[in-house]
C-alpha cells in the first residue's frame, strides 16, 4: 500500500488537474485557466472560517501573514497557498 502525506496528495491532485485542462484547451490563455481553478488547488476549497480569516488579514493588509496560516492550516506548498490567497483578495477586491 502507499501512504501519501496530504501536501503530497495535493500536488498529485493539482498536476492531474492542469494536465487535464491543457488537453481541452486550444486558445485559451493560461493565466484565465489558472486563475478560475485557484480554490481547486487545496482539493477541497477552504473553510468558511479559514477564508473569512484570510480576508480580515487581507484587509489589515497582512497578505504575507494570511499565507503563512493558510500553508499552517492545510499543509500547503508555498505557491498553493499564495495563488489561494490571490484568488480569495481577487474574488472579493470590491469587498474587503
Amino acid at each position: 500500500m502507499i501512504k501519501l502525506t496530504r501536501r503530497q496528495l495535493n500536488d498529485l491532485k493539482s498536476d492531474m488537474e492542469r494536465l487535464e485542462n491543457r488537453s481541452g484547451l486550444t486558445e485559451t490563455p493560461m493565466s484565465s485557466t489558472i486563475t478560475s481553478l485557484a480554490p481547486r488547488i487545496l482539493g477541497t476549497e477552504a473553510s468558511e472560517e479559514i477564508n473569512e480569516r484570510l480576508l480580515l488579514l487581507i484587509r489589515e493588509g497582512n497578505k504575507i501573514k494570511a499565507i503563512k496560516e493558510l500553508r499552517t492550516a492545510k499543509d500547503l506548498f508555498l505557491k498553493d497557498a499564495k495563488d489561494y490567497v490571490d484568488h480569495l483578495e481577487k474574488r472579493y477586491e470590491g469587498k474587503i
